[in-house]
């Protein structure tokens, strides 16, 4: 294992310079799907077409007077 190796003290040269570039790549493709995933679920909730008002309308109506 390579980490084992560096803890050892034998490293090999130029590890360091392949593993923090596609630790970097590997951040910004998870971000990237974290991004796409977030517009598919809102895309997907509004193609449902459920009237944004209904709830507001319930609470509204549970929250009035009773009428005596």
């Amino acid at each position: 294992m390579l980490w084992v190796r560096f803890v050892a003290g034998e490293a090999v040269p130029g590890w360091s310079s392949i593993l923090l570039p596609m630790s970097l790549l590997g951040g910004i493709q998870l971000l990237s799907l974290g991004v796409i995933g977030e517009y598919l679920g809102k895309i997907y909730l509004e193609t449902k077409r459920r009237p944004r008002y209904f709830i507001q309308d319930v609470i509204a109506r549970d929250n009035q007077e009773p009428d005596v």
